[in-house]
């Protein structure tokens, strides 16, 4: 289709839309067509989002964009991490190569953003898997942490869910594969050290509250299991009180 066409057609389909009374109006465009996107813009249609082949526009005919019902954007990222506690008393964690975490010697579980239209528990058995080589089955989601106005390119002023997700190694004797390209190690850290070691996991922080969840969620299903008496007797269960994770050695 030409430039005059489209204009010309969307020209005549605004005039029957107005008489319709229709209110509102989706337009996508291809990146092969983008340069119709000025002709739509000059008919009143503004940017709703994006993907990486096209972009969709908008128009709110009974009184344009001020006085527009539609809905508004995506807006949210949905980030998962998994915590796999061990029988010996050991989550599963990284360090980061590169990103946020990346440089000031903090331990994190290991995760991700989940795909587009993936389900948030393969999302992190997908992660575990890439970052550590660890197979995993799902248990449960432990906790959700709300972010709001995010900074940077990919993520300005979008939300992120970040769900904490207890889950148990299918083998906890299997070799750990670390991702090189992104993380710097990746090992099974006692729980004394791993949420004590820095101030982002101190009890009054987000991430604090987050991993201590977590934690309460996976002892509460080691205790449910059953457990061989022969291959754990020399394993305690231990608690968040009995670790004494109640306290802080960080201001």
């Amino acid at each position: 289709m030409t430039a005059n066409e489209f204009e010309n057609r969307l020209s005549t389909s605004m005039k029957v839309w107005r008489e319709d009374q229709r209110l509102g109006i989706w337009l996508r465009i291809s990146i092969e067509e983008s340069s119709l996107i000025p002709l739509a813009v000059s008919q009143g249609f503004w940017f709703h989002h994006c993907g990486g082949e096209y972009i969709l526009l908008c128009n709110w005919l009974p009184g344009g964009k001020p006085a527009s019902r539609l809905p508004p954007s995506p807006s949210h990222y949905i980030g998962v991490a998994g915590f796999i506690l061990n029988s010996r008393n050991e989550i599963l964690m990284v360090q980061e190569k590169s990103g946020p975490a990346a440089g000031i010697g903090l331990w994190k579980l290991p995760g991700g953003l989940c795909d587009v239209g993936e389900d948030i528990h393969n999302a992190v058995i997908r992660e575990i898997k890439e970052e550590t080589g660890l197979d995993s089955e799902f248990l449960s989601l432990a906790a959700i942490m709300e972010g709001h106005r995010g900074q940077g390119p990919t993520r300005e002023n979008a939300s992120d869910l970040y769900c904490v997700c207890v889950l148990k190694a299918i083998d906890e004797l299997q070799p750990l594969k670390m991702q090189e390209l992104e993380l710097e190690n990746c090992a099974w850290i006692p729980v004394e050290q791993a949420l004590t070691h820095h101030p982002i996991l101190s009890p009054n922080t987000a991430f604090g509250k987050v991993y201590r969840t977590a934690l309460t969620t996976a002892l509460n299903y080691q205790t449910k299991n059953e457990v061989d008496p022969q291959s754990h007797k020399n394993h305690k269960i231990l608690t968040p009180i009995s670790l004494g994770l109640t306290q802080s050695k960080y201001p």
